[in-house]
């Protein structure tokens, strides 16, 4: 195979998506990796306190203020 479109390589299986990724276009190449799925997932969430909101204020004005110099 010489010129595969993303459509005919959306229905391959993954092992021969990855031997065919090769015959894609530059284009197709992009998209696919696009269409990718990372794996990733989210593994929480904290609140964040009024104190470390504050303690973030301070260290964000000390910094803007250490630049200014």
């Amino acid at each position: 195979m010489d010129s595969l479109s993303f459509k005919e390589f959306c229905k391959l299986s993954e092992e021969e998506k990855c031997k065919q990724y090769k015959n894609l276009s530059n284009h197709d190449k992009f998209i696919a990796r696009m269409a990718q799925n990372p794996g990733g997932e989210v593994i929480g969430y904290e609140e964040v306190t009024e104190d470390d909101k504050k303690w973030a204020e301070e260290l964000s004005k000390k910094i803007k203020k250490d630049k200014k110099r």
